[in-house]
């Protein structure tokens, strides 16, 4: 598997990894554990499938609502 690590920062418990072979971005916290749901950061507000763990972008519906995230960030707007 192909990945790119987003190393954890000391104000940052949790990594980004990207899935080359799947094509999306993941997060882990601290405990390695996939994040799933929605997660905040002092960034903003991303959502992680709660299957895959599959990072939301750009127009998405969750629990029947649509959310618009950034194509790059991952941030809902």
């Amino acid at each position: 598997m192909n990945f790119e690590i987003q190393p954890i920062g000391l104000n940052r418990p949790y990594h980004d990894e990207f899935l080359s072979d799947k094509g999306y971005w993941v997060r882990y916290n601290q405990n390695e554990e996939l994040i799933k749901g929605w997660h905040s950061t002092q960034e903003g507000t991303y959502y992680f499938d709660i299957k895959t763990g599959e990072m939301a972008k750009g127009k998405v519906v969750i629990d029947g609502h649509q959310y618009i995230f950034d194509k790059v960030t991952g941030i809902v707007k």
